[in-house]
Order: structure tokens, then sequence, then C-alpha cells
């Protein structure tokens, strides 16, 4: 089997199987981040929820996880985006070759 073929099946692999799991450390990050301000704004009292954004910052039981944060959410985007190219990149070669009669 081709090294190109190979690269492909496991990139479709790493898409449908692990994607779920490589997305962890993004929704994560999105879920914590993005309603805080929105809740601040509403009048609701930060310690009510100061714990989303101790969970976005990644002060997580008492373990300070900034040093090693960004590494999982930055791999795992880079992660989706190759795979996803890989796999948009096969469809495009499908749709532009000759069919074989």
């Amino acid at each position: 089997m081709p090294v190109s073929q190979r690269l492909q099946r496991l990139a479709r692999h790493v898409e449908c199987s692990r994607a779920p799991v490589i997305l962890l450390p993004i929704i994560l990050t999105s879920l914590m981040a993005a309603p805080y301000p929105m809740l601040r704004s509403a009048g609701i009292a930060q310690d009510n929820i100061l714990w989303m954004m101790q969970l976005h910052s990644g002060n997580v039981f008492n373990l300070i996880l900034k040093p090693i944060d960004p590494f999982p959410v930055g791999l795992s985007t880079l992660v989706l985006a190759l795979t996803g190219l890989l796999m948009i990149l096969r469809a495009a070669r499908r749709l532009t070759a000759p069919l074989v009669s």
C-alpha cells in the first residue's frame, strides 16, 4: 500500500474515532471562557462563577496546569486541522479524477 494511502487511512481513522477525545480540551476551554463575561455582565456575582474561570485557566483541583494547558489544546487543534486537510484533499482528488468506464 502506498504511503499516501496509508496516511489518508490514518487521517480518516484519527478524525472519525478520536475526534471527540481530541476535541475535549478545545470544548472545555470554549465552554468555560465564553459564558463567563456574559454571566458577569448579567449581574451574577463573581464568587458564583469563579470556578469557570479557574477551570478555563488551568487551576483544577488545586493543581496548577497553566504550564501544560496550552499544549493539549494546541496539539488537538493541529491534529484535527491536519487530518481534516488530508480528508479534504482526498475528496477533491476524487472529484477531479477522470471517470473510468
